[in-house]
Parts: C-alpha cells; sequence; structure tokens
C-alpha cells in the first residue's frame, strides 16, 4: 500500500487531462509546425501519426485506410504513389473535355432552378471519377441522382463529426453511401474519392462565385477553354498584363482555404523533469494538439498588406514570389502529392462553368455570403431557357 499509494497521487496530479491546445498563425509557425526544424528530430513516422491522430474521427465515419488515418510509411508510400500514378504525364486537352462533358451532363440532371453547390457536387464528382479514377467512363454514364446523393452524403457526415453524438446517424449514412457507391459503373474507393474530390469541389465552387460577375476573368477563362496548350495560355497571360486562370484559383486558395485548420495531436513537449520522468515511463501520457491556423495566415495584413480580405488575384501578378506563402496544400514533407497538379485541374472545371453559366441559357444567382463546405444559402443555378429542344441540341 506504501507504493500504490504515491502512485494514486502522482496519476491525480500528472495524470491525463484535457490535450493542450496550440495554435500558429503566423506563416513562419505554420512552417515550423508543418516541417519541424532537422534539431526537432521529428521523422516521418512521428508527422504520419501526429496527422493520423488528428483525422481518427475521419477512419471511423468512412471507414477509410488510407494514409490521411494511418501512422506508417508503408501505406503512406503506397498511397503517394497511387495517387502520383493518377496525376503523372496529365493530358490536360483530355481533361478540358471531360470538364465540359462533365458540366454538360450534370445541368441535365437539374430542374429549371436548383442549388448551386449540388450542381458543383455533381459536375466534379463526373469530372474526378471519369477524368481519374474510371478513365474508361464518360461522364454521361454516371446517374445523376446517385452522384447527388454521394456528394449530399459525404458532406453530411462530415458535418456530423462535430457531434457527439451521431456515431449512429453516421453509420447508417455510411451504409447508404456504400449503397449508391455500388450502384456506380465500377468500383470506386471512399479511399481514393474523398481526397481527391471533397476539398476540390469546394476549390470549385468558391472560385466560381468570385469570378463569374468578373469580365476580365471570364474572358481569360474562355481563352483558357479554348486553348490547346495550357502553358501557352499562361504566357499570353503574362504578356497582357492580367491575372491567369492560375493567379484566380490561387486567390481563390488564399482567402478560402479548403482546408481552414491543418490539426496535428501528439505528445506534448514538456521539460519538466518529473514530467519527463512519467512519460519515460509510459504511466501518464500527456498530449497536445497543434492547429495551424491558414486561414488567419492568409488573410493578415501584416503578410498580405492593405485589405486583405479583398479578391485580387492581380497581387500574384505583381509580386510572382507571394505564390510560396499559400499554404492551403500543407507544407513539408506531407504537403499535399496534388499541390501542382490540383489549380490547373480547378481551372479546367471552373472554365467548363462559367461556359455554360452564360447569362443566356444559365445564370447564377448569388447569395448573401460565399459558402464552404456548407453555407450556400441563395446560391441557385437557374435554368433560363427549360427543358426544350434548342437546350437538347445545344449540349448534344
Amino acid at each position: 500500500m506504501s507504493f500504490v499509494a504515491p502512485l494514486i497521487l502522482l496519476r491525480i496530479w500528472f495524470g491525463p487531462k484535457d490535450p493542450s491546445v496550440r495554435i500558429h498563425r503566423s506563416l513562419s509557425g505554420i512552417r515550423k509546425m508543418l516541417h519541424p526544424p532537422p534539431h526537432g528530430k521529428a521523422t516521418r513516422t512521428t508527422q504520419l501519426a501526429a496527422r493520423a491522430a488528428a483525422n481518427r474521427l475521419l477512419a471511423s465515419a468512412f471507414g477509410l485506410t488510407n494514409t490521411f488515418v494511418r501512422n506508417d510509411i508503408e501505406t503512406n508510400a503506397a498511397f503517394r504513389c497511387r495517387a502520383g500514378d493518377l496525376i503523372a504525364h496529365t493530358d490536360w486537352l483530355r481533361l478540358l473535355h471531360i470538364s465540359k462533358a462533365a458540366v454538360d451532363a450534370s445541368v441535365l440532371d437539374l430542374a429549371d432552378s436548383a442549388p448551386f453547390d449540388e450542381f458543383v457536387q455533381i459536375a466534379t464528382l463526373r469530372f474526378i471519377i471519369c477524368g481519374l479514377l474510371l478513365p474508361d467512363i464518360g461522364p454521361a454514364m454516371l446517374d445523376g441522382d446517385a452522384l447527388r446523393a454521394i456528394g449530399s452524403l459525404i458532406t453530411t457526415i462530415w458535418v456530423s463529426l462535430k457531434d457527439k453524438d451521431s456515431s449512429s446517424a453516421i453509420d447508417n449514412l455510411r451504409a447508404q453511401l456504400h449503397t449508391h457507391l455500388d450502384a456506380l459503373p465500377a468500383p470506386v474507393e471512399l479511399d481514393l474519392l474523398i481526397p481527391t474530390w471533397e476539398t476540390f469541389w469546394r476549390v470549385v465552387a468558391t472560385t466560381v462565385a468570385n469570378v463569374e460577375q468578373d469580365v476580365d476573368a471570364r474572358t481569360t477563362f474562355s481563352a483558357f477553354l479554348q486553348a490547346h496548350d495550357v502553358a501557352e495560355q499562361s504566357r499570353v497571360s503574362r504578356e497582357h498584363n492580367l491575372p491567369s486562370v492560375f493567379h484566380y484559383v490561387l486567390e481563390c486558395l488564399r482567402l478560402y482555404p479548403p482546408v481552414s485548420h491543418i490539426k496535428r495531436a501528439g505528445p506534448a513537449k514538456n521539460m519538466h523533469t518529473l514530467s519527463l520522468i512519467t512519460q519515460a515511463l509510459s504511466l501518464f501520457p500527456r498530449n497536445t494538439i497543434d492547429i495551424a491556423d491558414i486561414e488567419r495566415a492568409h488573410r493578415s495584413a501584416a503578410v498580405w498588406g492593405p485589405d486583405p480580405t479583398i479578391f485580387d488575384a492581380s497581387r500574384f501578378l505583381r509580386d510572382p514570389e507571394r505564390t510560396k506563402d499559400v499554404l492551403a496544400f500543407g507544407h513539408g514533407p506531407l504537403k499535399c502529392i496534388a499541390a501542382n497538379w490540383a489549380p490547373t485541374a480547378v481551372a479546367v472545371v471552373v472554365a467548363a462553368i462559367l461556359d455554360t453559366v452564360d447569362g443566356v441559357h444559365y445564370r447564377l444567382e448569388h447569395g448573401p455570403r460565399v459558402g464552404g463546405r456548407v453555407g450556400w444559402d441563395g446560391w441557385r443555378l437557374v435554368n433560363l431557357e427549360g427543358r426544350d429542344g434548342d437546350l437538347e441540341l445545344k449540349i448534344m
């Protein structure tokens, strides 16, 4: 008993408590958090474990087994290899055609008026599935009702993660999700679909929302849609001293980062002697949560100058070096493998949507604010011609 009593006292005093939270708001602090210096001795395994711990709810909610919820190097290497193969040697002309076909098929799925976010979800699902995951399937071969349900269920499950009492509801939603996935022409893995689509559709939606009424932006995206060489389109923009499609997407990523906070969870670094002893004995593990406030850093006047919340794609034209300060894809060893591919892919889909939402055949009604995963109240895509033969002939 004389030995147990001190242990009980130690556990009460030093035992597990709620994790401490450290928020990093500066660009330098975020970079250091996501890519610790060599003296920090943060191995790849440690970084993977910190990310997996922060994403543990996603694993159970969706049944994921990919590197975002696993902490082993083998899973990480396998995922990066598969993802790299999907985007390597991209045929951009092919994706331009797929994006237009995906948008054309998606407007046919909608009634005379439909929620804008629902439309973007369906169109981007077609683009990602046919452009990357099932390249032998055409966009029109995918059932619109199934895609609508898939997009809605993934979003609903994600939002439900904030509710601690939603586990049984999530189980039911996940079962429904797999039912609709099974209805697709070929299997689609959530381990690949969620990383490639869930943030992608939101960047497309926010970019369209910000450029749809900008005449110069529309001209730039229209030229991009007709381009036969992606690099050529960027060169022409520079020659005319106008923002390119990449600048518009980058500004959207800055102002509306799809992941506004990046979390890492792991053991706290406490140099108190007794704490070191107890941690070494693994008796009383103490944890901390590090949060990179990407949105705060992206909207900092100290970093971006006056009016940092104003959408201004030309800022990257004036100062190309500022592109490195957009941390929407993370930083360091675990930076998104598609960081160089995604902005162009977003531009491809945005160009196709703007070509359709031309004010003649379709109009975009704006809501009070730009949404994210949710929050698109008032935003609607309106068919200006109805379901007549002329529209059918145009799309066909």
